[in-house]
């Protein structure tokens, strides 16, 4: 502690010096953790993975559906399954709404 008599100026002066360089010093915070790089590795599989799957999905192609051979399935569903469909999403939309 800092204290205005003459007889404590040297420890004064000492904790003065002491706060300063405290002052300068910086912390940086890091993870300690050592990543195994086959996990690394076998974690990025699975992104591209899930990623190409994905793609396929998207662009309408199906990689595991085989059974047709090239032909094309028109596969439309029936106008009851339509009506409950639309009726399902005005109703989510609704909820989501309020």
């Amino acid at each position: 502690t800092i204290s205005p008599e003459a007889a404590h100026t040297d420890e004064s002066i000492s904790t003065c010096q002491f706060a300063q360089r405290v002052a300068l010093t910086k912390n940086t915070a890091r993870i300690n953790e050592e990543v195994d790089p086959e996990l690394v590795i076998q974690r990025l599989r699975a992104e591209v993975k899930r990623l190409r799957d994905e793609v396929a999905f998207l662009s309408g192609k199906d990689d595991d559906d085989s059974s047709n051979d090239g032909e094309e399935e028109n596969a439309t569903l029936p106008q009851h399954a339509i009506g409950e469909l639309t009726e399902a999403v005005d109703k989510y939309i609704h909820d989501q709404s309020k």
